[in-house]
């Protein structure tokens, strides 16, 4: 189980530990049933392999977070509602802590993705359907690629636009027209 998690994991790429859980919920169970069957030296190095897995285990999990160290939700919340940008289309991991440290004065849709997933506060994509005029929030950090298809599409579509940039994050607001 560990050679896979760790093959899974590293090579293949995924870096997101609940897609292997359903492996670890059986782990348990089949640590304590080797240590009845076995005896003595085999008893620790099962010990010495469940220890190094749940490292590991541990290790990936910290990996799959987003790193909201380096992000400031709160110094964007402010810098978007000083200019005015207060509704927008962005990630899920981005909107809400915007939306949190704004206390609701700076309103984005975790949609911006995902067009069709209504979260689980509709009402906040409702209210920026309804915005006169709404901005993009990437993080280019996380996306890096979609700041430049998102700038292209509004040039090859010859719409204005301001954009702005706040440390990880690239903002495009006031567009000519709502797309």
């Amino acid at each position: 189980m560990f050679a896979f998690t760790l093959f899974y994991a590293v090579l293949v790429g995924q870096r997101e530990p609940h897609y292997v859980l359903s492996l670890y919920a059986v782990f348990p169970a089949m640590v304590l049933a080797a240590m009845t069957a076995l005896g003595g030296r085999w008893k620790a190095v099962l010990v010495a392999v469940t220890v190094l897995i749940a490292l590991q285990s541990g290790f990936l999990f910290c990996r799959a977070l987003p790193d909201r160290g380096t992000l400031d939700f709160r110094g964007l919340a402010g810098f978007m509602a000083s200019n005015q940008i207060l509704f927008g289309y962005s990630d899920y991991w981005t909107a809400y802590p915007v939306i949190f440290e704004s206390k609701e004065t700076v309103i984005l849709s975790p949609t911006l993705y995902h067009p069709t997933f209504w979260e689980r506060r509709s009402d906040y994509t409702r209210k920026v359907k309804e915005a006169g005029s709404v901005a993009y929030v990437i993080n280019s950090d996380k996306y890096p690629l979609s700041a430049d298809a998102v700038e292209r599409h509004l040039t090859d579509r010859e719409l204005s636009y301001r954009k702005e940039r706040f440390k990880h994050f690239v903002i495009y607001s006031l567009l000519s027209k709502i797309i």
